[in-house]
């Protein structure tokens, strides 16, 4: 169950932090969805356990095809290990990656035929 961190009209920020239940086999990380009316964005998508959860909560909010962006705060398996899973289950406009200071690297996805491993460059 996400916790909510914002809400203002249309615009909410929901945090998942319990995504995985596999009894300590996994690393456990903290997810975002970032809500625009009708679209949005996740911050820092998880691992291949999280996924179910965390796409589940987003078809609440909004579409999948009407996700806009995947935003990786680092290229750390338990932040990007579903990326390839996101990447083919919705019609996303951009996906980055951070490096771990913030600063932004380069764009990964301009389009879908322009896909690169998370940490990749141009």
């Amino acid at each position: 169950m996400p916790h909510e961190l914002f809400r203002h009209k249309g615009h909410v920020c929901l945090m998942f932090s319990d995504l995985s239940t596999e009894g300590g086999e996994a690393v456990q990380a903290n997810q975002f969805l970032i809500v625009n009316d009708d679209t949005g964005a996740i911050i820092d998508p998880g691992g291949n356990l999280a996924y179910s959860e965390l796409y589940l909560g987003m078809t609440k909010y909004f579409p999948p095809s009407r996700l806009s962006a995947i935003i990786a705060s680092h290229a750390d398996p338990d932040i990007i290990a579903s990326l390839d899973r996101w990447m083919t289950a919705t019609p996303r406009r951009q996906a980055v990656c951070l490096d771990p200071v913030g600063a932004l690297r380069a764009p990964l996805l301009q389009a879908r035929q322009d896909a690169r491993p998370c940490g990749g460059h141009p």
